[in-house]
């Protein structure tokens, strides 16, 4: 069962290790679908969420404990998908939220990393997805051909074609959107970025809104010793209204494990 972590003041930080905190009236904490990694009868990676009182989102997070991140990231761990060197991924259904249209999450554990080259770190890729699992299941691998309208692309993000590379689609994932200007790519050490997903789900010829995804090294989640939280850049054009996110948060603490979240929602429609 989901460890209840605490729900401070402070915008996005649920880690309070507060008792009056963690019974703060002012919002309800969700559990999702979860996992017992580890075997001991515990779920121990599982999707949550919070609510204000009045019924908005305050975050959709992905929680994990440290014994199930430990287990993971040695390699040792059984996931729903097994990859090459010990890697691993999960597909565990987010908390139904109202008006929100993030459906379930994807977590994948890389321990060689991927492509491009200053990603290639042992890294989760944490995916939020938009649509249902079994239209993700059906993307097949390729290179793009759909066109993405400028308005469905976020702000300041290109394709990998913009790059000087071509417009993968990875099978059961959807084409990567990325900040040219994230700190890796420009040479400094990786240690977590925000990406978008796209696909052409209604064979129309344009590329949607499929996935916003966090990427987050090991190490840095294992060093980390509190929160950090940066923005999400959303697109003109979101494929349905509804809440979407304006910031994501990684947050550790040794008590209480890992979390990362999408949060500071903002109504958006289509």
């Amino acid at each position: 069962m989901l460890k209840v972590l605490g729900t401070g003041v402070v915008a996005g930080s649920v880690f309070s290790g507060s008792a009056a905190a963690a019974g703060d009236s002012r919002f309800e904490t969700l559990e999702g679908e979860g996992r017992d990694v580890t075997g001991d009868g515990e779920i121990d990676l599982q999707t949550t969420a919070q609510v204000c009182r009045n019924g908005t989102p305050r975050y959709l997070g992905i929680w994990m404990s440290e014994a199930a991140f430990d287990l993971i990231t040695s390699n040792e761990a059984e996931g729903d998908h097994q990859h090459p060197e010990g890697g691993v991924s999960y597909n565990l259904e987010l908390p139904e939220l109202e008006g929100v249209p993030y459906i379930y999450a994807g977590i994948d554990w890389g321990p060689q990393g991927h492509p491009p080259t200053p990603w290639q770190f042992p890294h989760f890729d944490l995916h939020f997805y938009l649509e249902e699992q079994e239209t993700i299941a059906g993307i097949e691998g390729g290179i793009a051909e759909y066109e993405i309208p400028d308005e469905r692309i976020p702000e300041g993000y290109v394709t990998a074609e913009a790059l000087g590379a071509p417009r993968e689609v990875v099978p059961m994932m959807g084409e990567h959107l990325l900040d040219p200007t994230t700190p890796e790519l420009g040479g400094e050490q990786f240690t977590h970025t925000l990406i978008w997903g796209s696909y052409d789900v209604d064979d129309d010829g344009l590329g949607d809104s499929i996935f916003t995804e966090p990427m987050v090294t090991s190490d840095f989640m294992a060093n980390l010793d509190g929160e950090v939280v940066a923005p999400v850049a959303l697109p003109a054009e979101v494929p349905q209204s509804g809440y979407y996110p304006t910031e994501y948060s990684i947050q550790h603490s040794a008590d209480e494990g890992h979390l990362v979240t999408i949060q500071n929602f903002v109504w958006r429609d289509a």
